[in-house]
Protein backbone atom coordinates (compact mmCIF):
# COMPACT_ATOMS: atom_id res chain seq x y z
CA UNK A 1 0.00 0.00 0.00
CA UNK A 2 1.28 3.45 -0.92
CA UNK A 3 -0.62 6.73 -0.63
CA UNK A 4 -0.06 9.74 -2.85
CA UNK A 5 -1.19 12.86 -0.96
CA UNK A 6 -2.73 15.35 -3.38
CA UNK A 7 -3.32 18.86 -2.05
CA UNK A 8 -2.99 22.58 -2.63
CA UNK A 9 -0.16 24.20 -0.71
CA UNK A 10 -2.63 26.40 1.16
CA UNK A 11 -3.68 23.15 2.87
CA UNK A 12 -0.15 22.10 3.84
CA UNK A 13 -0.96 21.61 7.53
CA UNK A 14 -3.80 19.23 6.74
CA UNK A 15 -1.58 17.34 4.28
CA UNK A 16 1.06 16.96 7.01
CA UNK A 17 -1.65 15.67 9.38
CA UNK A 18 -2.64 13.05 6.78
CA UNK A 19 1.00 12.02 6.44
CA UNK A 20 1.20 11.72 10.22
CA UNK A 21 -1.82 9.37 10.28
CA UNK A 22 -0.17 7.19 7.64
CA UNK A 23 3.12 7.17 9.52
CA UNK A 24 1.37 5.82 12.63
CA UNK A 25 0.82 2.60 10.69
CA UNK A 26 4.12 2.74 8.76
CA UNK A 27 2.19 3.21 5.50
CA UNK A 28 4.37 4.22 2.58
CA UNK A 29 3.31 7.60 1.19
CA UNK A 30 4.41 10.51 -0.96
CA UNK A 31 4.04 14.11 0.16
CA UNK A 32 6.03 16.56 -1.93
CA UNK A 33 6.68 18.76 1.10
CA UNK A 34 8.59 15.93 2.78
CA UNK A 35 9.49 13.51 -0.01
CA UNK A 36 11.28 15.65 -2.61
CA UNK A 37 14.91 16.50 -1.91
CA UNK A 38 16.67 19.65 -3.00
CA UNK A 39 17.96 19.17 -6.52
CA UNK A 40 15.30 16.60 -7.46
CA UNK A 41 13.22 17.14 -10.58
CA UNK A 42 9.77 17.89 -9.16
CA UNK A 43 7.85 16.71 -12.22
CA UNK A 44 9.80 13.45 -12.36
CA UNK A 45 9.23 12.78 -8.66
CA UNK A 46 5.51 13.50 -8.86
CA UNK A 47 5.08 11.32 -11.94
CA UNK A 48 7.13 8.46 -10.49
CA UNK A 49 5.28 8.45 -7.18
CA UNK A 50 1.88 8.71 -8.83
CA UNK A 51 2.78 5.63 -10.85
CA UNK A 52 4.06 3.76 -7.79
CA UNK A 53 1.04 4.51 -5.59
CA UNK A 54 -2.00 2.34 -4.94
CA UNK A 55 -4.10 4.97 -3.12
CA UNK A 56 -4.60 8.71 -3.27
CA UNK A 57 -5.60 10.90 -0.33
CA UNK A 58 -6.86 14.14 -1.86
CA UNK A 59 -7.74 17.24 0.15
CA UNK A 60 -10.84 18.98 -1.16
CA UNK A 61 -10.72 22.70 -0.37
CA UNK A 62 -11.39 26.02 -2.13
CA UNK A 63 -7.69 26.11 -2.99
CA UNK A 64 -7.53 22.60 -4.43
CA UNK A 65 -10.69 23.17 -6.49
CA UNK A 66 -8.97 26.10 -8.20
CA UNK A 67 -5.66 24.25 -8.53
CA UNK A 68 -4.31 22.92 -11.81
CA UNK A 69 -2.32 20.11 -10.21
CA UNK A 70 -4.93 18.50 -7.99
CA UNK A 71 -7.48 17.77 -10.77
CA UNK A 72 -4.64 16.46 -12.94
CA UNK A 73 -3.49 14.12 -10.18
CA UNK A 74 -7.05 12.93 -9.58
CA UNK A 75 -7.44 12.29 -13.31
CA UNK A 76 -4.26 10.23 -13.32
CA UNK A 77 -5.46 8.28 -10.29
CA UNK A 78 -8.80 7.46 -11.93
CA UNK A 79 -7.15 6.43 -15.19
CA UNK A 80 -4.76 4.12 -13.34
CA UNK A 81 -7.28 2.63 -10.90
CA UNK A 82 -5.84 4.12 -7.73
CA UNK A 83 -8.26 4.08 -4.81
CA UNK A 84 -9.15 7.75 -4.25
CA UNK A 85 -10.00 8.87 -0.72
CA UNK A 86 -11.24 12.50 -0.65
CA UNK A 87 -10.82 14.39 2.63
CA UNK A 88 -12.85 17.56 3.08
CA UNK A 89 -11.01 20.57 4.44
CA UNK A 90 -14.37 21.79 5.76
CA UNK A 91 -17.66 19.83 6.04
CA UNK A 92 -19.54 22.46 4.01
CA UNK A 93 -17.37 22.02 0.92
CA UNK A 94 -19.07 20.31 -2.01
CA UNK A 95 -17.24 17.60 -3.91
CA UNK A 96 -16.54 18.46 -7.54
CA UNK A 97 -18.53 16.51 -10.12
CA UNK A 98 -15.58 14.34 -11.16
CA UNK A 99 -15.37 12.66 -7.74
CA UNK A 100 -18.87 13.25 -6.39
CA UNK A 101 -19.69 9.54 -6.51
CA UNK A 102 -16.81 8.64 -4.17
CA UNK A 103 -17.25 8.04 -0.46
CA UNK A 104 -15.31 10.75 1.34
CA UNK A 105 -13.91 11.56 4.79
CA UNK A 106 -15.51 14.57 6.42
CA UNK A 107 -12.30 15.47 8.25
CA UNK A 108 -8.86 14.21 9.26
CA UNK A 109 -10.32 12.30 12.20
CA UNK A 110 -12.49 10.22 9.88
CA UNK A 111 -9.48 9.56 7.65
CA UNK A 112 -7.59 8.34 10.72
CA UNK A 113 -10.45 5.97 11.52
CA UNK A 114 -10.38 4.70 7.93
CA UNK A 115 -6.66 3.90 8.14
CA UNK A 116 -7.16 2.25 11.54
CA UNK A 117 -9.85 0.06 9.98
CA UNK A 118 -7.61 -1.02 7.11
CA UNK A 119 -4.92 -2.29 9.45
CA UNK A 120 -6.73 -3.27 12.62
CA UNK A 121 -9.84 -4.88 11.21
CA UNK A 122 -10.19 -8.61 10.63
CA UNK A 123 -7.92 -9.77 7.83
CA UNK A 124 -8.35 -12.74 5.55
CA UNK A 125 -5.19 -14.50 4.48
CA UNK A 126 -5.81 -16.62 1.41
CA UNK A 127 -2.94 -19.08 1.26
CA UNK A 128 -2.32 -21.11 -1.87
CA UNK A 129 0.67 -23.40 -1.36
CA UNK A 130 2.11 -25.10 -4.42
CA UNK A 131 5.69 -25.81 -3.43
CA UNK A 132 8.00 -26.01 -0.44
CA UNK A 133 9.49 -28.34 2.10
CA UNK A 134 6.34 -30.14 3.18
CA UNK A 135 4.94 -33.64 3.62
CA UNK A 136 1.24 -34.32 3.23
CA UNK A 137 -0.02 -36.43 6.11
CA UNK A 138 -3.67 -36.42 5.10
CA UNK A 139 -6.22 -34.08 3.53
CA UNK A 140 -6.57 -32.05 6.72
CA UNK A 141 -3.08 -30.89 7.50
CA UNK A 142 0.46 -30.50 6.26
CA UNK A 143 3.79 -30.50 8.05
CA UNK A 144 6.35 -27.92 6.98
CA UNK A 145 9.96 -28.61 7.86
CA UNK A 146 11.79 -25.49 8.93
CA UNK A 147 15.12 -27.19 9.55
CA UNK A 148 16.63 -24.98 6.84
CA UNK A 149 15.55 -21.83 8.63
CA UNK A 150 19.08 -20.58 9.27
CA UNK A 151 19.89 -20.80 5.58
CA UNK A 152 17.20 -18.29 4.66
CA UNK A 153 17.68 -14.55 4.54
CA UNK A 154 15.24 -14.01 7.39
CA UNK A 155 17.70 -14.33 10.23
CA UNK A 156 15.59 -14.15 13.37
CA UNK A 157 12.01 -15.13 12.66
CA UNK A 158 9.39 -14.43 15.28
CA UNK A 159 5.72 -15.26 15.45
CA UNK A 160 3.29 -14.32 18.18
CA UNK A 161 1.64 -17.05 20.28
CA UNK A 162 -1.56 -15.05 19.82
CA UNK A 163 -1.90 -16.33 16.28
CA UNK A 164 -2.41 -19.84 17.69
CA UNK A 165 -5.31 -18.55 19.77
CA UNK A 166 -6.83 -16.68 16.84
CA UNK A 167 -6.71 -19.64 14.47
CA UNK A 168 -8.05 -22.01 17.09
CA UNK A 169 -10.95 -19.76 18.04
CA UNK A 170 -11.99 -18.73 14.55
CA UNK A 171 -11.40 -21.99 12.70
CA UNK A 172 -11.76 -24.64 15.40
CA UNK A 173 -8.19 -25.66 14.58
CA UNK A 174 -4.80 -24.54 15.73
CA UNK A 175 -1.24 -24.35 14.54
CA UNK A 176 0.82 -26.65 16.73
CA UNK A 177 4.31 -25.40 17.38
CA UNK A 178 6.86 -27.99 18.47
CA UNK A 179 8.43 -25.76 21.08
CA UNK A 180 8.02 -26.66 24.79
CA UNK A 181 9.48 -23.33 25.94
CA UNK A 182 6.46 -21.22 24.93
CA UNK A 183 5.31 -19.15 27.89
CA UNK A 184 1.74 -17.88 27.90
CA UNK A 185 1.14 -14.86 30.07
CA UNK A 186 -1.40 -12.07 30.09
CA UNK A 187 -4.38 -11.95 27.66
CA UNK A 188 -4.30 -9.40 24.87
CA UNK A 189 -7.13 -7.04 23.98
CA UNK A 190 -9.17 -8.41 21.08
CA UNK A 191 -8.11 -12.01 21.60
CA UNK A 192 -10.45 -14.51 23.22
CA UNK A 193 -8.25 -17.15 24.88
CA UNK A 194 -8.92 -20.75 23.86
CA UNK A 195 -10.07 -23.37 26.33
CA UNK A 196 -6.60 -24.80 26.77
CA UNK A 197 -4.65 -21.64 26.03
CA UNK A 198 -5.36 -19.09 28.72
CA UNK A 199 -3.36 -16.16 27.44
CA UNK A 200 -0.45 -15.05 25.35
CA UNK A 201 3.10 -13.91 25.94
CA UNK A 202 5.78 -12.06 24.08
CA UNK A 203 6.83 -13.14 20.56
CA UNK A 204 9.08 -16.19 20.58
CA UNK A 205 11.72 -17.39 18.17
CA UNK A 206 10.47 -19.65 15.40
CA UNK A 207 13.19 -22.25 15.88
CA UNK A 208 11.11 -25.39 16.28
CA UNK A 209 11.45 -28.27 13.85
CA UNK A 210 7.93 -28.52 12.46
CA UNK A 211 4.76 -26.54 12.13
CA UNK A 212 1.50 -28.45 11.96
CA UNK A 213 -0.69 -26.49 9.60
CA UNK A 214 -4.31 -26.91 8.44
CA UNK A 215 -5.44 -27.54 4.88
CA UNK A 216 -3.24 -25.81 2.30
CA UNK A 217 -6.12 -23.99 0.63
CA UNK A 218 -8.28 -22.29 3.23
CA UNK A 219 -9.01 -18.93 4.81
CA UNK A 220 -7.55 -17.83 8.12
CA UNK A 221 -9.06 -14.99 10.08
CA UNK A 222 -6.81 -12.79 12.19
CA UNK A 223 -7.58 -9.98 14.56
CA UNK A 224 -4.83 -7.57 13.62
CA UNK A 225 -1.82 -7.00 11.41
CA UNK A 226 0.73 -8.48 13.82
CA UNK A 227 -1.03 -11.85 13.73
CA UNK A 228 -1.17 -11.72 9.96
CA UNK A 229 2.50 -10.80 9.74
CA UNK A 230 3.41 -13.65 12.05
CA UNK A 231 1.86 -16.34 9.90
CA UNK A 232 3.21 -14.88 6.66
CA UNK A 233 6.67 -14.73 8.18
CA UNK A 234 6.38 -18.36 9.25
CA UNK A 235 5.16 -19.47 5.83
CA UNK A 236 7.92 -17.67 3.98
CA UNK A 237 10.53 -19.71 5.80
CA UNK A 238 8.94 -22.80 4.25
CA UNK A 239 9.51 -21.72 0.64
CA UNK A 240 5.86 -21.36 -0.28
CA UNK A 241 5.04 -20.62 -3.88
CA UNK A 242 2.56 -17.81 -3.43
CA UNK A 243 0.56 -15.96 -0.84
CA UNK A 244 -2.02 -13.24 -1.26
CA UNK A 245 -3.53 -11.15 1.52
CA UNK A 246 -6.49 -8.80 1.47
CA UNK A 247 -8.97 -7.33 3.90
CA UNK A 248 -12.22 -9.15 4.55
CA UNK A 249 -14.21 -6.85 2.25
CA UNK A 250 -11.58 -6.95 -0.49
CA UNK A 251 -10.45 -3.43 0.32
CA UNK A 252 -6.75 -4.01 -0.08
CA UNK A 253 -4.44 -6.65 -1.47
CA UNK A 254 -1.37 -6.23 0.72
CA UNK A 255 1.21 -8.38 -1.02
CA UNK A 256 1.68 -11.24 -3.44
CA UNK A 257 4.92 -13.17 -3.18
CA UNK A 258 6.16 -15.61 -5.80
CA UNK A 259 8.34 -18.24 -4.11
CA UNK A 260 11.51 -17.35 -2.24
CA UNK A 261 13.01 -15.55 -5.23
CA UNK A 262 11.36 -12.37 -3.94
CA UNK A 263 12.47 -12.74 -0.34
CA UNK A 264 14.63 -9.59 -0.44
CA UNK A 265 11.70 -7.57 -1.71
CA UNK A 266 9.35 -9.13 0.83
CA UNK A 267 11.69 -8.44 3.74
CA UNK A 268 12.08 -4.83 2.62
CA UNK A 269 8.28 -4.54 2.33
CA UNK A 270 7.90 -5.74 5.90
CA UNK A 271 10.68 -3.50 7.17
CA UNK A 272 9.15 -0.33 5.72
CA UNK A 273 5.52 -0.97 6.62
CA UNK A 274 5.83 -2.86 9.89
CA UNK A 275 9.13 -1.71 11.44
CA UNK A 276 8.27 -2.71 15.00
CA UNK A 277 7.40 -6.25 13.91
CA UNK A 278 10.36 -6.58 11.57
CA UNK A 279 13.10 -5.16 13.74
CA UNK A 280 14.84 -8.55 13.82
CA UNK A 281 14.70 -9.26 10.08
CA UNK A 282 18.05 -9.59 8.32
Amino acid sequence: MKFFISYNHSDKNLALAIASELEKHSVDHFLDEKSIDYGDDIMDQVSKNLTDSTHMAVIISPGSLKSTWVPYEIGFARANNLKIVPILQHPAIDLPAYIRNLKYCKDISEFGSYIDGVFDGDLIVDVNIEAGEMNKLDKNHIIFSVDSLKGNKVADNTVEPALIVAVKNRMGREIELDNPTISFQKPQKGIIPGKEIQGIGAPFSLDQKHILYPNAETNFYFYNKSLMMGIINALLTCNIDSIQIETKDGLKKIIRAESMKNIDKIVEYYRIRFPSFCKDLA
